[in-house]
């Protein structure tokens, strides 16, 4: 499937006001590791059009990443995730909701908004799907946002191999991780998990 089969236009679009912050760039020598955006990197076995498809699309980010998804693959479009189902009742959901798309380049980039919450369900408020729980129907009780991704950002490059065009350099940038609430150990913990995401 082709990123450019799309039927949304396939531009260098970059949203305005506060999403213009997807064109900035940090120095990632700098010496403040606190500023610095959390990086990954991998080179995968796929064009650049086909690891674009996967995170862009519902039924792509839910091969390598999450259990379900919501995507409006446009600048202010929705990039909604549910990252687990629990077994467990007891257990809460992990989501990123009201979280949009800053930047698309069609084969080329991708930058959206990383917020996360939790939702500790109870016996009224049960759902098992992303849809539902954004529904208005069991959202609203026992959700809280963990404030070290307040107003944190991801940034995908994807970019060829020179005489390989079916493998693709993918760069992950996760900006302004532990902002909202100063964190190391957050730090640290998103690195390994953004290597174990792009290892997917």
């Amino acid at each position: 499937m082709s990123g450019c089969r799309r039927l949304f236009t396939c531009l260098i679009v970059v949203a305005t006001g506060n999403s213009a912050r997807s064109a900035i760039h940090y120095d990632l020598n700098a010496t403040d590791d606190s500023t610095a955006p959390v990086t990954a990197e991998i080179i995968v076995d796929a064009s650049p059009e086909e690891v674009f498809d996967l995170w862009t699309t519902a039924e792509g980010v839910k091969q390598f990443w999450v259990t379900d998804a919501i995507i409006e693959s446009k600048v202010g479009g929705r990039y909604e995730l549910m990252f687990n189902i629990p077994e467990d009742a007891a257990d809460p959901y992990d989501f990123m909701y009201q979280t949009k798309i800053l930047a698309v380049e069609c084969g080329r980039s991708l930058s959206f908004e990383f917020r996360k919450y939790r939702w500790d369900r109870d016996e009224r408020n049960r759902g098992n799907n992303l849809c539902a729980l954004l529904s208005g129907r069991t959202a609203g009780t026992g959700i809280t946002e963990e404030a070290v991704f307040r107003d944190s950002w991801v940034e995908l490059r994807l970019d060829s191999i020179d005489g390989e065009p079916a493998k693709t350099r993918v760069r992950l940038m996760h900006h302004d991780v532990g902002r909202g609430a100063p964190s190391s150990s957050a730090r640290d913990y998103m690195t390994l998990y953004w290597r174990s995401v792009l290892g997917k």
